[in-house]
C-alpha cells in the first residue's frame, strides 16, 4: 500500500519539525496511538488500536525516526505486530517553508501488509489510510495552535505585568 500527499500547516518550519520530533505531541495527534513511549535516540515502542469497519485489533511494536536533516526531512520506520496482521512501514516527511508563518509537509510512504489487514481490501485501506492521514494533520494543527496560544499567553501576562510596575512607578515620581 502507497501513500503520497501533501498538507500545509499554520506555523515556521522550525516549529513544525519540533512537534513532529516531540513524541508526547505524536502520541496525542496520531490516530489510534495508545501509547508512545521512547526507548532509546528516536527510537520508541508503540501501541496502535486499528478500527477499520468489522476489522480492529490492536498492534504493539517498534517506530524510529532515521535520515534526520534537521529542520527539513526524516524517515519514520514503523514494525508493528498484531492478532489481526503485521505493518512493516516507512515514510519520509519533507518540511518546506511555504513563508515565515506556514510549513508545507510532503509525505510519501508503503506499507506492507499481513493477516487479516492485508485481506481487507486495498480500497478500503487507502480510504482509511487518507482519513487517518487527514486526522492527524487536523490534530497537529490543533497542537500548534495550543502552543501559540501558551505563548501568546505569557507575552500577554508579562506586558501586562510590566505595564502594571510601569504604572505602581510612574504614580510614585
Amino acid at each position: 500500500m502507497r501513500l503520497d500527499g501533501k498538507h500545509t500547516l499554520n506555523a515556521d518550519q522550525a516549529t513544525v519539525w519540533k512537534m513532529l520530533m516531540d513524541p508526547d505531541v505524536l502520541a496525542r495527534a496520531t490516530p489510534g496511538v495508545q501509547k508512545l513511549e521512547p526507548t532509546g535516540n528516536d527510537t520508541y515502542n508503540a501501541v496502535f488500536a486499528v478500527k477499520m469497519g468489522p476489522v480492529n485489533g490492536d498492534f504493539k511494536g517498534k517506530m524510529s525516526v532515521v535520515d534526520k536533516t534537521e529542520p527539513s526531512e526524516f524517515t519514520l520506520k514503523m514494525n508493528m505486530v498484531g492478532k489481526i496482521g503485521t505493518v512493516n512501514a516507512t515514510g519520509k516527511l519533507t518540511l518546506v517553508a511555504v513563508n515565515a508563518r506556514q510549513t508545507e509537509v510532503v509525505f510519501s510512504g508503503e506499507a506492507k501488509l499481513t493477516g487479516v489487514l492485508a485481506r481487507t481490501g486495498q480500497r478500503v485501506l487507502n480510504g482509511v489510510a487518507k482519513t487517518m492521514t487527514q486526522q492527524f494533520f487536523e490534530s497537529l494543527q490543533a497542537e500548534l495552535e495550543g502552543a501559540a496560544a501558551r505563548r501568546g499567553g505569557l507575552r500577554t501576562f508579562f506586558r501586562r505585568l510590566w505595564e502594571t510596575i510601569k504604572n505602581i512607578f510612574s504614580r510614585q515620581g
